[in-house]
């Protein structure tokens, strides 16, 4: 396809990294490739984050057919999966995008073509880092680190002891068998967890509680706390 057979509507996307630097050339660059002063939209902030309110405004804006110009490649993302993602996503909705400075343009053959190589080399430095932490995590578990969220109730010392004692006690309905009188209900076990330790990390829903029962209480140690005694907590 011809660029002038081009029939989608151009919009374009500004960006800078500090609130003190211009926008002027970017703007200026943008009109005089043929996008409406009205359809440019500014962003201030990080080449590093993704987050990108402004950008996330205009592509939900555009429609299939459309094409999303920048000045430069990298006031989409400062690396090629950054670029890479956002690039597909909008290919995903059929819109187009061109880079001025690389003439960088998927409504182009070439362009598609070099999108093609940049995502494959996005989607191999996705697959490398992937691997890089998973060697990262693995290596550390083997020296004893922990990963993800403590436990609510065994990750706090406190906490860790109340509970053990209401089991101790026959408080706890383990899991099996009928629920005793005796045993407290799911609300019931997470407000003496919130007593025991009231700096601790809240949680109100019950629901947590039992799917951590129905799971088998994992990172409890059920075996030691069936052959403690009342009186040893």
């Amino acid at each position: 396809m011809k660029r002038n057979e081009f029939a989608g509507k151009l919009f374009g996307y500004a960006r800078v990294s500090t609130a003190d630097q211009k926008l002027d050339l970017q703007i200026d660059a943008l009109v005089a490739a043929g996008v409406h002063r009205d359809l440019i939209y500014e962003e201030k902030g990080s080449g590093r984050s993704m987050n990108r309110p402004e950008l996330k405004r205009v592509v939900s804006l555009m429609q299939e057919g459309d094409c999303l110009v920048v000045w430069k490649l990298d006031r989409l993302g400062r690396s090629a999966l950054g670029v890479a993602q956002v690039v597909n996503e909008m290919g995903e909705k059929g819109i187009h995008f061109r880079a001025l400075d690389w003439d960088f343009d998927t409504t182009q053959p070439f362009g598609k073509l070099l999108f093609t190589f940049m995502a494959a080399i996005a989607e191999l430095e996705s697959d490398m880092i992937g691997q890089r932490t998973k060697a990262g995590m693995a290596a550390a578990r083997a020296r004893g680190k922990e990963f993800g969220r403590k436990s609510y109730i065994t990750g706090y010392p406190k906490r860790l002891k109340a509970f053990t004692k209401l089991w101790s006690e026959g408080c706890i309905h383990k899991g099996h068998g009928p629920k005793l009188p005796e045993h407290l209900t799911a609300g019931e076990v997470v407000e003496a967890m919130r007593q025991a330790d009231k700096k601790a990390p809240n949680f109100t829903s019950a629901q947590s509680y039992t799917n951590w029962k129905n799971k088998g209480f994992p990172t409890f140690d059920v075996e030691a706390a069936n052959v403690i005694k009342k009186g040893d907590i």
